[in-house]
């Protein structure tokens, strides 16, 4: 392009600051020019060059074991965070100290503080005295709990955001799970220890959600888009089947049993969340219990967009267990409380 030594100030524009919008430029050079003498009416056009598109292949399907296969190979999965693990081992340890599971919760930046904000909540036990250091919230809590409090914080931040999925909503909808999940297992009169498993167990259950994302992040977001296209006419974990011969669940099981190598019990329940449920159980398993609690939760709305009801009411599937109606609708109304306190402490 040149310039007509005419139009003074475009040259000066030019040679002060070539980098300027060439739209503005070109703006300077048709007022010049409409007018310097003898020039009416001349216009300069600038034309962008259209860029060609791109064309990029469908998404690869992959069926069955294939993901599986994948999930084995990978080596960029999200590991346990050295936090999670050094705490838990030394929870699982006699010869820890509290003050040795203190100091390595505070050696961590940011997760004291939130540590003592769970800890004060109302679904984890607060209200009766305020905790202000990691020592007491150990003391006030347990070790279980501590540990749960610590996977409950780092869980939300080990793993990347899946595209065409509720981040908040999907974690809010796992909180709620294993709060219930714990709860059930109270009521149920487990011991401490499968009380920690349900919580977990309940935390984790919709991981295969995020392994499917972070193996093939087109194609599950794809398949994520048809779903809600859908309008939710199938269950999450059948829709997958349909698609991938493989859910979520059976998917998540594999995962925590390769990269995080947890207690079986979890990677079962994680398995099992769809699929398990007998009536009546005189002592439950830990994934009767998740199972119960992710459709309690379900069906009192607490999802996360995708799969937004329970085939079974609330009511109905707590009464099976052998709840008795007073504890079935404590246990609904506790869970709403619950939620309330799960957003304050997700929109920090």
């Amino acid at each position: 392009m040149s310039l007509n030594p005419k139009f003074p100030n475009t040259q000066c524009l030019l040679h002060r600051d070539r980098a300027h919008n060439i739209l503005e430029i070109i703006r300077l050079i048709n007022t010049e020019a409409s007018l310097a003498k003898g020039n009416p009416g001349w216009e300069f056009e600038y034309k962008p060059k259209k860029r060609k598109m791109r064309q990029t292949a469908a998404p690869v399907v992959r069926k069955g074991k294939e993901w599986v296969h994948l999930l084995e190979q990978q080596n960029d999965l999200p590991v346990l965070p050295e936090v999670v693990f050094n705490i838990d081992q030394m929870i699982r340890d006699e010869n820890s100290s509290i003050q040795q599971i203190a100091r390595a919760v505070e050696a961590e930046p940011g997760l004291t503080g939130r540590l003592l904000k769970l800890a004060n909540s109302a679904f984890f036990g607060g209200g009766r005295q305020t905790i202000n250091s990691v020592t007491m919230a150990i003391n006030r809590l347990g070790l279980n709990q501590v540990r749960e409090v610590v996977y409950t914080i780092q869980m939300p931040e080990t793993f990347a955001e899946v595209p065409a999925l509720d981040h908040f909503g999907f974690w809010k909808h796992s909180m709620a799970v294993a709060i219930l999940a714990r709860q059930l297992a109270r009521l149920a009169r487990l011991n401490p220890e499968e009380q920690e498993l349900a919580y977990i167990s309940g935390l984790l259950h919709d991981i295969g959600i995020i392994v499917f994302s972070t193996l093939d992040v087109r194609a599950y977001e794809a398949f994520l888009l048809d779903v809600k296209k859908a309008d939710n006419a199938k269950p999450l974990h059948l829709a997958e089947i349909n698609a991938f011969q493989i859910d979520h669940a059976e998917l998540g099981g594999a995962f925590i049993r390769k990269w995080w190598k947890l207690d079986d019990r979890i990677a079962v329940a994680v398995e099992n969340h769809h699929s398990v449920f007998a009536e009546r159980a005189v002592h439950p398993s830990t994934a009767q219990l998740v199972f119960v609690a992710n459709e309690v939760t379900k069906d009192e709305g607490f999802h996360f967009g995708i799969e937004t009801s329970s085939k079974y009411s609330s009511e109905d599937i707590l009464l099976s267990m052998g709840l008795s109606k007073a504890q079935a609708h404590k246990v609904i109304k506790d869970l709403a409380e619950t939620i309330q306190q799960i957003e304050l402490f997700l929109g920090y």
